[in-house]
C-alpha cells in the first residue's frame, strides 16, 4: 500500500512526507436529504439543505456543493421556457457527492404513458464552468415541444457548452424528445450511459466524451452518440460503444470524431457501428446494418467532401453480407484493415488475428498484420483503449488496442516497461517523478510514475461539527480505504472506517460521521 499519510483534524497538521498547503477556496455548502435543520447558507452537516437547489442558490462562483447519500427527487427550477430542471447549476460551482453514484442519485420525472411532455423534469442543468461528479442521473425527461434545443433536449443533463463537465456519473433511463437522451452538450469524463433514448443521439448529442461506456441506448439517428454533418465537433476518446440501436443511421455513433474507441454489437439501417465522421485507431466488430455498412457507412458527398474517414482502424466481422464491414463507396480508409479491400493508402483485407473474437477479446495476437500497420500522423491520443502506450516500436498499430509485445513480463514489471522504466528491479523503489512516492507505490495506487501531479495525496480535510470530510486525489477504477486513529502514540493503531470506496475522476471524498471527541488522525490506502 502507499506510504501512509496522516492528517490531524483538530489542528490540520501533517505527519510524514506529504506536502500539504491550505489555499484560498470557496465556501462548502452541505446537502443531506435526511437533514433535520436546513439553515442557509448550509455551512455544516447539522444545517445542511435537504435539496440541492437551495445550496446552489446561496453559493457564489468557486464554491463547492457537497451532497451526501440519498435520492434527490424533489424541487426544481426552470432556466429556459417552462422546462423544469431538478437541479439548475446556474453559476460556476462544483457539485459532488460524498460517496459516488452508487449511493447518490438525482431523479427527474417522466410523464406516465408518454415519457416526454409538459410536466416532465430534467435531472440537471449546467452553465459554463459548472461541474457535477459522483451521481446517478436517472428518470429525466424533456418537453415535447417549445424550444427543441433548450427545452426538448438533454433528459439527464443539459449543458451550455463543452465548458460544463460531468464526471464519474451514471446516466441511466433518461429520455429526450429531441437530442441527447442522457446529455445535450457538455464534457463527460469516466461516465456510464445506459438505456437512454432520444430522437437524435440516444445517449448524447453534441457532447464530448472521455473514457466513457455507452451501452444499450436508442434513437432514430445516432443510437449511442450524435453530432451533425456541419463539422465534426464532437470527440470521443477511449470510449466503448456497445449494443446501441438506431432505426436509421449510426447505431453507435453519428458524425463524430472517434479516437481509440471500440464499437461492438451496435445496429442501424445504415452504419451499424458508425455513420459518417472520423475514426482513428478504432475497432468496429460484430455490428450490423439492415441495409448496408454493418461496420461503417457514410452518406452521399456533401459540399464535395467525403464525410466518413477511417485511419489506422479495424472494421471486421460485421453483418450482413451486403457491404457488411464497410460501404467503401461512401467512406475513405487509410492504413486500415477491412473487407472488401477499399482504395486508399496502406489498407489491408487480411484477418486481423484477434486474440479471441468469439469471447470478445479484440487485442492483437503477435502474428497480426495490423501491428505497425497504421499511420502515426493521425494519432490523437497518447494511450490506447486500455491506457497502454499508443505507439510501440515506432509505428502505431491498427485498431483500439496497441500490441505491447511479448516481453515475458507480468504484473508490476510489465507496468514499469509500459512507462519506459527499467524492469530489472533497479527502478522498483525509485521515485522517478520526484512526487514523494516510489514506483511500486505508484503502481499500487494506479497513478502515473512519470508525471509528478499524478500521486495519491490528501488534498483537504474539513472538520464540520462532529464529522470530518476527507478528500484525496484519486484514479477512476481504483478502490480505496480510509482509517482513523485518536492517538498515534498509544499503540492502539488505526481502525478502518471506510473500505471499497470507488475512486472518482480527479478527487474522491469520504465523510467520517460522528467522529470521536478530541483529536483524530486519518490515513488512506489503495486496495
Amino acid at each position: 500500500m502507499k506510504q501512509p499519510v496522516f492528517l490531524n483534524v483538530t489542528g490540520l497538521w501533517i505527519i510524514g512526507h506529504l506536502l500539504f498547503g491550505l489555499k484560498a477556496t470557496g465556501a462548502v455548502h452541505y446537502v443531506d436529504v435526511n437533514g433535520g435543520n436546513p439553515t442557509p447558507p448550509y455551512l455544516t452537516w447539522a444545517t445542511a439543505a435537504q435539496e440541492i437547489q437551495p445550496a446552489v442558490d446561496v453559493s457564489i462562483s468557486g464554491d463547492e456543493i457537497l451532497v451526501t447519500n440519498g435520492i434527490y427527487s424533489t424541487g426544481g427550477r426552470a432556466v429556459f421556457g417552462t422546462m423544469t430542471n431538478r437541479v439548475a447549476v446556474d453559476k460556476p460551482v462544483r457539485v459532488h457527492s460524498v460517496n459516488g453514484p452508487l449511493f447518490t442519485a438525482i431523479q427527474g420525472r417522466q410523464i406516465p404513458g408518454t415519457t416526454n411532455g409538459d410536466g416532465a423534469i430534467r435531472c440537471v442543468y449546467l452553465t459554463n464552468g459548472a461541474s457535477i461528479s459522483g451521481f446517478t442521473l436517472t428518470n429525466g425527461a424533456t418537453r415535447a415541444g417549445g424550444d427543441f434545443r433548450r427545452e426538448a433536449s438533454g433528459g439527464g443533463a443539459w449543458c451550455e457548452s463543452f465548458e460544463a463537465a460531468i464526471s464519474n456519473c451514471v446516466l441511466v433511463a433518461n429520455s429526450a424528445f429531441s437530442g441527447g437522451g442522457a446529455s445535450h452538450s457538455g464534457t463527460l469524463n469516466d461516465c456510464s450511459l445506459t438505456g437512454n433514448s432520444a430522437s437524435f443521439g440516444g445517449a448524447t448529442a453534441y457532447a464530448n466524451l472521455n473514457r466513457c461506456l455507452i451501452t444499450g441506448n436508442r434513437a432514430s439517428s445516432g443510437g449511442g452518440v450524435a453530432d451533425d454533418y456541419t463539422g465534426v465537433g464532437v470527440t470521443l476518446n477511449d470510449c466503448i460503444l456497445k449494443g446501441n440501436v438506431a432505426s436509421a443511421n449510426g447505431g453507435g455513433a453519428l458524425y463524430c470524431a472517434l479516437n481509440s474507441c471500440l464499437l461492438t454489437g451496435n445496429t442501424a439501417s445504415y452504419g451499424g457501428g458508425l455513420f459518417g465522421g472520423w475514426a482513428t485507431c478504432c475497432t468496429a466488430v460484430s455490428n450490423s446494418a439492415s441495409v448496408s455498412g454493418g461496420g461503417a457507412s457514410g452518406a452521399a458527398l456533401i459540399h464535395n467532401q467525403v464525410i466518413c474517414r477511417l485511419y489506422s482502424s479495424i472494421v471486421w466481422s460485421n453483418t450482413p453480407d451486403n457491404y457488411a464491414d464497410n460501404n467503401s463507396f461512401l467512406c475513405e480508409f487509410h492504413q486500415s484493415c477491412t473487407t472488401p479491400l477499399p482504395d486508399g493508402p496502406g489498407n489491408i483485407s487480411s484477418d486481423p488475428s484477434f486474440v479471441d473474437i468469439g469471447a470478445g477479446n479484440l487485442r492483437l495476437q503477435s502474428s497480426s498484420p495490423c501491428i505497425n500497420g497504421g499511420e502515426n500522423g493521425n494519432v490523437m491520443t497518447a494511450t490506447d483503449l486500455e491506457g497502454n502506450p499508443r505507439i510501440i516500436n515506432g509505428i502505431v498499430d491498427m485498431g483500439a488496442y496497441e500490441y505491447q509485445g511479448n516481453s515475458g513480463l507480468t504484473g508490476f514489471h510489465a507496468w514499469l516497461a509500459r512507462y519506459g522504466l527499467p524492469s530489472d528491479g533497479s527502478a522498483d523503489y525509485v521515485d522517478s517523478d520526484e512526487d514523494g512516492m516510489n514506483n511500486f507505490q505508484e503502481w499500487r495506487a494506479g497513478t502515473d510514475p512519470t508525471y509528478k501531479p499524478s500521486v495519491l495525496r490528501m488534498v483537504s480535510l474539513l472538520p464540520t461539527g462532529n464529522d470530518a470530510v476527507v478528500s484525496w486525489s484519486s484514479v477512476f477504477g481504483v478502490g480505496y480505504y480510509v482509517q482513523r486513529s485518536t492517538n498515534l502514540f498509544s499503540g492502539s493503531g488505526f481502525t478502518t472506517i471506510g473500505t471499497n470506496i470507488a475512486g472518482q475522476w480527479g478527487t474522491t471524498t469520504f465523510t467520517d460521521a460522528n467522529r470521536p471527541n478530541g483529536t483524530s488522525f486519518y490515513r488512506l490506502g489503495a486496495q
